[in-house]
C-alpha cells in the first residue's frame, strides 16, 4: 500500500509544478456503490477518507455515495475492496494463534486501523518532501507553495462537491472505542503497520501502475 499511495502523491506533487491550463481536467462526481456493512467497515472508511482524497455518504438500503475526482474513486474503491478481506484475514491468523475470544476482535481492528493509519501519515510526509526537493532541485522554486496551495483547494472542492451532491448530508461523530484488549491492539497495530498491497492497479491519467 505504501508504493501505491507513493506513486499517487508524487503525480499530485508533479501536477502541482504543471500550468493549471496544462493540467488533465478532472471534475468531482460521484459513484453509487452497494456495499455491505461489515465488522471492519467503518475502520476501512476511516483508511479511505483520510489518505485517499475521497468522501463518503450513506443512503437507504446499504447504499453508499463515494465523491471523488474519478481516478481518486477507483483507487479508492480497490483499496476498499482489499482492506474488508485484509481486516479479518489477519484477526483469523491471531485469532488462531491465541486462541482469544471473539470480544478482543473489536481491539484488534481498532490496532490494525492506528498502525496502517500510522505507517501511511509517516509515508506521506516522507514521499511529499522527497518530491517537492527533487522538483526544486529540477528547477521549480515554487513546487512547495503550489503544492500546498494545491491541497487546500482540493479539500475545499471536495466538501463543495459533497454539499451539491447532498446538500441534506448529516455529519456524526466517531463512536468511543471500548479499550478492553490492550494486547488486541497492539497486536492488531503491528499487523497494521505490515499491510501492502502487491496486486497492481493500473488508471490514472498518467498511465502508471500502483502496487
Amino acid at each position: 500500500m505504501a508504493k501505491a499511495q507513493e506513486l499517487a502523491l508524487r503525480y499530485k506533487v508533479e501536477l502541482a509544478g504543471i500550468e493549471h491550463s496544462e493540467r488533465p481536467a478532472e471534475e468531482y462526481t460521484e459513484e453509487k456503490q452497494v456495499r455491505r456493512k461489515t465488522f471492519q467497515a467503518k475502520y476501512v472508511e476511516w483508511i479511505v477518507r483520510k489518505h485517499f482524497n475521497v468522501s463518503m455518504v450513506y443512503g437507504c438500503d446499504g447504499q453508499l455515495f463515494v465523491i471523488g475526482k474519478p481516478t481518486d474513486i477507483a483507487f479508492a474503491k480497490w483499496v476498499t475492496e482489499f482492506l474488508e478481506g485484509e481486516f479479518p484475514r489477519l484477526w483469523t491468523a491471531w485469532q488462531k494463534q491465541t486462541q482469544c475470544g471473539q470480544g478482543a476482535r473489536v481491539n484488534y481492528f481498532y490496532g490494525v486501523y492506528t498502525g496502517l493509519d500510522a505507517k501511511l501519515t509517516e509515508n506521506k510526509r516522507r514521499v511529499e518532501g522527497e518530491a517537492i526537493i527533487e522538483a526544486q532541485m529540477a528547477g521549480n522554486a515554487n513546487i512547495a507553495a503550489n503544492y500546498q496551495l494545491a491541497v487546500v483547494n482540493d479539500k475545499k472542492a471536495l466538501e463543495s462537491a459533497v454539499t451539491r451532491f447532498h446538500p441534506n448530508v448529516r455529519y456524526t461523530g466517531r463512536a468511543n472505542i471500548n479499550i478492553r484488549h490492550h494486547d488486541a491492539i497492539s497486536a492488531g497495530h503491528s499487523a497494521g503497520r505490515q499491510i501492502n498491497i502487491n496486486r497492481p492497479l493500473g488508471g490514472g491519467s498518467n498511465n502508471r501502475r500502483l502496487r
